[in-house]
């Protein structure tokens, strides 16, 4: 991050094709956005959160934010329905869940935290800001044996599952 703050990291395809890049600086500031958002609403290590939306630039950044919080992640869409992710909610004991506006009314039952994703919209980092030493620091502090990853399966036992996949396995299969 401190060597290649402009350089790339992720790239959005948009509608009509358009390419859209986001480098190390814009996506660390968002990321540490949602970190605090998540440490505002009293997620911490050891919880687990839900992401339930299509937004693919939102679940890179929640991964990452997951991943420096020691949180575990739990991603679905809209395959499952609201009933099978409320299973999944109670399966993996959730703490939170970031999902897109319109599907909040699915989830005001269900005894969670629910984090709107318009919530990343209003980041707005000050650039005196000291991200930077708070994501090297949560990084130093990673335990790769935790829990990252609660992925569901595809049911075709007849009911999905859930399986857990620690930081030390995302990262070889990232590699």
């Amino acid at each position: 991050l401190l060597k290649f703050p402009t350089k790339d990291i992720v790239r959005y395809e948009e509608e009509k094709g358009r390419i859209r890049s986001e480098n190390f600086l814009e996506c660390g500031e968002k990321v540490h956005f949602l970190i605090n958002v998540l440490r505002d609403q009293g997620i911490r290590s050891g919880d687990c959160v839900v992401c339930y939306t299509k937004n693919s630039e939102a679940l890179i950044h929640y991964y990452l934010a997951c991943g420096l919080l020691q949180i575990t992640c739990l991603p679905v869409t809209d395959v499952f329905s609201p009933h099978l992710i409320k299973k999944f909610i109670v399966q993996s004991k959730a703490t939170g869940i970031v999902t897109d506006d319109d599907k909040n009314k699915f989830f005001a039952d269900a005894g969670i935290k629910i984090l709107p994703l318009k919530i990343l919209n209003k980041s707005n980092p000050d650039p005196e800001s000291r991200f930077v030493d708070d994501l090297e620091r949560l990084l130093a502090a990673s335990d790769v044996e935790k829990p990252f990853l609660l992925q569901p399966t595809s049911g075709s036992t007849g009911v999905p599952k859930l399986v857990i996949r620690s930081h030390q396995a995302s990262f070889r299969h990232a590699k």
